[in-house]
């Protein structure tokens, strides 16, 4: 006898609260910000927002999650957090805000 799936309840999430503390650049390289970022109330120290030139000549970012040297030389995640271009956005807001005095990232 096959198994049946259970119908999936959808339900409406409240939006991801994202902050930042303890932003600081990082010595020796462009663009780049080492942070406290707290998504959902769940701390991630040392995170990571790096912005670069792509490929195709355009400016791109990203946040990089923790990570550390396994055993086989490849770098692990400790953790990470799907973050979409809007949340990206909201974080450099207040990664701005959090640099405090009015300064502006940048960028």
């Amino acid at each position: 006898m096959p198994l049946k799936a259970k119908p999936q309840e959808t339900k409406e999430h409240e939006p991801t609260k994202f902050e930042v503390g303890n932003v600081k650049a990082i010595q020796g390289k462009k663009d780049s910000y080492r942070m406290t970022l707290v998504i959902n109330g769940v701390k991630v120290y040392g995170a990571k927002y790096i912005k670069y030139t792509g490929t195709d000549g355009k400016d791109a970012s990203f946040i990089s999650f923790p990570s550390y040297k396994g055993a086989d030389n490849k770098y692990y995640n400790v953790c990470w957090y799907p973050i979409s271009d809007q949340e990206l956005h909201d974080i450099e807001r207040l990664m701005e805000a959090a640099l405090g005095d009015g300064e502006q990232l940048p960028f």
